[in-house]
């Protein structure tokens, strides 16, 4: 289990997630998804669930192809965007720390 805490523009939030569930499942939980965050449900073909993961990246699998296409339409694209439905932990961890974009 890890400790998953999203830095939004309002506060930080905090959850726990395991081995296999995705960042998304837990910015959900937090009610994230009220303020239009991860509007496809979590399929892959929209970018509002872009984040920025500052701490803990090397605990996702790599992005595939399809997340890359998505991240290039993405305005605020940096070297750690990635897409919270295809952020699946794949080992336990302490700590991940996500930003979502302002």
């Amino acid at each position: 289990m890890a400790k998953i805490i999203f830095k939004t523009a309002e506060g930080q939030l905090e959850a726990t997630l395991s081995k296999g569930d995705r960042v998304l499942s837990a910015a959900y939980r937090l009610g994230l998804d009220e303020a239009g965050f991860g509007e496809c449900g979590g399929n892959c073909v929209c970018s509002t669930c872009h984040v920025f993961v500052e701490k803990g990246l090397e605990h996702f699998p790599e992005a595939s192809a399809a997340e890359e296409d998505l991240l290039d339409t993405v305005f605020t694209y940096q070297e750690n965007s990635r897409l919270a439905c295809q952020l699946m932990l794949k080992e336990e961890t302490d700590e991940i720390i996500i930003q979502l974009p302002a």
